[in-house]
């Protein structure tokens, strides 16, 4: 049988339910605004802490991610908004952030009382070697 599937419909008729907001900001993401690539496969017992994981790493990074306790403002990722219906609930942005980002920052974030500012979203490819640090859209951006 000879089905086609684009990657959208792997994204979000497949993955999705299954994974949950996960599934786009671990494994989906492609580009250098997103979390880093992780460089392992990702395996069905461990999936929890590996996407726990990738989370930190991604939160941690002030390239992509600032927090300001100081001046009471965030500045994250367009993914955060784009996919916002993804983080409501148990999973809320607030209760995200509090607990993947730098562990200084839990008061602050678990406090909610800051401003969020999205940051540009950077297009480059997500290969952490520097290669696609140039490409932008700025055609895209302008839409977002």
């Amino acid at each position: 049988m000879d089905t086609a599937f684009s990657l959208d419909e792997i994204e979000h008729r497949s993955l999705r339910p299954r994974i949950g907001r996960k599934v786009h900001a671990v494994l989906v993401c492609a580009a250098r605004s997103c979390p880093p690539l992780y460089n392992r496969a990702f395996i069905p017992g461990v999936l929890e802490t590996q996407t726990e994981g990738r989370y930190r790493v991604w939160l941690a990074r002030e390239d992509l991610n600032h927090f300001d306790p100081d001046k009471k403002y965030i500045e994250i990722s367009k993914v955060f908004d784009w996919y916002a219906q993804d983080y409501t609930g148990h999973a809320s942005l607030q209760n995200v952030l509090s607990t993947y980002a730098p562990v200084h920052y839990s008061d602050f974030l678990s406090s909610g009382d800051y401003t969020i500012i999205y940051k540009d979203y950077h297009w480059g490819l997500n290969d952490q070697s520097g290669l696609g640090k140039d490409y932008q859209h700025h055609w895209w951006n302008a839409l977002f």
